[in-house]
């Protein structure tokens, strides 16, 4: 099977004469290539290089100042005092404070959320949490 791969015997070659011939074409041929453009160019057309080369737009010019300050309002900041103090003296009559309640609107549907949204479903976002667990 391997019997062709081997040469039998001893054949001179001129690998001498062989080498200096292929590097002798190749250095003809690498020559041939770099020469051919230096001798043959084309001028770049002004046109081509005035729409790429374009200076970019001014920047945008700076805001307004700011309008004139107004006057400044004082205001009197009155202390506090978070302490507890017992009073100097008792009242004779207390007087109660009732607050009103308030009812909720009576807009929505029944067991949603208080200012959800008008026309909103029932259980939440379709096909959202809410609307899975049942």
């Amino acid at each position: 099977m391997f019997e062709q791969t081997f040469v039998e015997g001893v054949g001179k070659t001129n690998k001498s004469w062989t080498i200096l011939v292929s590097f002798l074409v190749q250095f003809a041929a690498v020559t041939v290539l770099i020469i051919l453009p230096l001798i043959y160019f084309e001028q770049i057309k002004s046109a081509n290089m005035t729409s790429m080369l374009v200076a970019p737009p001014p920047p945008p010019p700076p805001p307004p100042p700011p309008a004139a300050a107004q006057a400044v309002k004082v205001v009197h900041v009155v202390k506090v005092s978070l302490q507890l103090v017992a009073p100097k003296t008792i009242p004779k009559e207390v007087k109660m404070i009732k607050e009103e309640e308030v009812a909720p609107p009576s807009v929505g549907v029944p067991g949603g959320v208080l200012g959800g949204v008008p026309g909103g479903t029932s259980g939440g976002v379709l096909g959202g949490i809410l609307g899975g667990i049942q």
